[in-house]
């Protein structure tokens, strides 16, 4: 008997489990059974558009990680520049008051707002560094030219990256999220394949046993991790 998928398991769990529910259908000899066809064939249109979902989130994070190397980049020409402050060179010192003033224009918090604000930030104070009365300061400070130049990289990638995201989202703004589709993924598995699938496994036992019992293995193995995971949180909150 097959039981019924966990609500609890993550997006790409039911992911997963979906695709291969519809590839051990596929390695069946269970072509003749139409319903089974239908019923199939609808969880693996459900699982595409689901995966498709998912992939949109990655996105996110994959925006994430430009924005991160442009924080990194913009907080070491902070901290470079607050270091050259102290500096015992009186020439090197006077030249960092230079671009410390630019610098607290703007301040380090600029890696803390949104993307646009960021955006409009970083842009501001590249302008301003690339005028002649800092620009000579930083020449003057080792390692700041290089770091400017690593931000303009950096902000130009991301700049780059969040326009095409912008225009992807735009297009599919209509397009339902992943966490609902995963949803009712796992309600339509539950509610209309499972139920067959146990029926029929009851009425042709030769023909669906294996079958149930491969799908079967499978479900309880995914319930197993999510069970696992949650039993792993309530003892540490325990601890």
């Amino acid at each position: 008997m097959i039981k019924k998928i966990d609500y609890r398991l993550k997006t790409t769990e039911v992911d997963a489990l979906a695709l291969l529910i519809v590839n051990m259908y596929k390695e069946m000899n269970l072509e003749a059974d139409s319903n089974l066809g239908n019923i199939t064939t609808r969880i693996y249109s459900m699982q595409t558009e689901l995966n498709n979902a998912v992939k949109r989130v990655k996105t996110v994070s994959w925006l994430n990680e430009y924005r991160n190397i442009l924080n990194k980049k913009t907080l070491s020409l902070f901290h470079l520049v607050g270091g050259y402050m102290w500096h015992p060179d009186e020439s090197i010192c006077k030249n960092a008051t230079v671009i410390k003033k630019v610098l607290n224009k703007y301040g380090a918090n600029m890696v803390h707002t949104n993307n646009a604000t960021q955006e409009s930030l970083t842009q501001s104070l590249l302008t301003d560094l690339s005028t002649p009365q800092y620009s000579d300061a930083l020449e003057k400070l080792y390692g700041c030219t290089g770091l400017v130049s690593d931000i303009t990289i950096a902000y130009n990638n991301l700049r780059e990256q969040y326009i095409a995201y912008k225009q992807k989202v735009s297009t599919e703004s209509s397009m339902t999220s992943a966490t609902k589709l995963a949803k009712q993924l796992r309600e339509y598995i539950n509610s209309t394949f499972i139920v067959y699938v146990n029926a029929m496994a009851i009425v042709d036992a030769d023909r669906y046993g294996f079958f149930a019992r491969t799908v079967a293995q499978m479900i309880n193995n995914a319930n197993d991790t999510v069970a696992r995971r949650y039993s792993m949180r309530n003892s540490d909150k325990e601890q």
